[in-house]
C-alpha cells in the first residue's frame, strides 16, 4: 500500500509539472499545433562549408511523401505522395531550374503513384507521355490490390488506366501489390521500348 502511495504521489507530481511547463511556455492557449506548424515551416539557415554558395530554392511548403524526381527536358518532375481524396491521391509536381514549383496533376485526377517513367520515342504514339505504376485506389485496399499502369497526358493534363497487372504464382493468391519501382528499358539496348515494373507482393 505504501508503495502504490509513493507511485501515485510521483504521477501526481509529474503531472504538476507538465501543466506548470505547458503554462510558462509564452504561447496563447490553443495555439501550440499552429506553433510547431509555423517552426516546421520556417525557411532554413544554410551555412555552407568554405569556398561553397548555397540559397534555398523553394522554400518549405506544403509536400506530402515527394517519392521520385524524373527530369524532362529542363525541368524535374516529382512524384509526391500521401494527398488522397475519394479513391484518389497522389500529386504530379513539377520543378523550374530556378526553383518554381508548381502542380501539374492534382490528386483528384491521379490514383496512387508508386512510381513512374517517361515513355521513349521508340513506344509509339505515347512517346513522352508518363506511364506510373499505381495502386487501383488509395490506402491498404488499394496497397493490396493487383496494380495498374497509368497513362499521363502532361500536355492535356488527363490520366487513364492504361492496363492493369495480370495475377502471377501463388504466392499471395498471386496478387502483384505494394509497387516499388518501373522504369523503360536503357535505350539502344535489348530492354529498350518495354516498360517494366516492380512489386513487392
Amino acid at each position: 500500500m505504501k508503495n502504490v502511495r509513493s507511485i501515485a504521489s510521483g504521477i501526481m507530481m509529474l503531472s504538476a509539472v507538465a501543466i506548470s511547463s505547458s503554462s510558462s511556455a509564452g504561447r496563447p492557449l490553443g495555439h501550440e499545433a499552429q506553433g510547431e506548424i509555423n517552426s516546421l515551416l520556417k525557411t532554413p539557415i544554410i551555412k555552407p562549408e568554405s569556398g561553397f554558395s548555397a540559397k534555398v530554392l523553394i522554400p518549405p511548403g506544403e509536400l506530402y511523401d515527394p517519392l521520385f524526381m524524373l527530369q524532362r527536358g529542363a525541368t524535374v518532375l516529382m512524384n509526391d505522395d500521401g494527398k488522397a481524396t475519394d479513391g484518389h491521391g497522389s500529386r504530379i509536381l513539377e520543378v523550374t531550374i530556378d526553383g518554381n514549383l508548381s502542380v501539374l496533376m492534382d490528386a483528384d485526377k491521379l490514383v496512387p503513384v508508386a512510381a513512374m517513367d517517361i515513355a521513349p520515342q521508340g513506344f509509339g504514339k505515347f512517346a513522352g507521355e508518363l506511364f506510373t505504376l499505381a495502386q487501383p485506389t488509395t490506402g491498404m485496399k488499394g496497397a493490396m490490390a493487383n496494380h495498374v499502369i497509368q497513362r499521363i497526358d502532361l500536355a492535356t493534363r488527363t490520366a487513364s488506366i492504361f492496363c492493369t497487372l495480370p495475377t502471377a504464382g501463388s504466392a499471395g493468391r498471386g496478387i502483384p501489390g505494394f509497387g516499388t519501382d518501373a522504369r523503360f528499358g536503357p535505350p539502344r539496348s535489348a530492354f529498350a521500348n518495354v516498360f517494366y515494373t516492380i512489386t513487392i507482393l
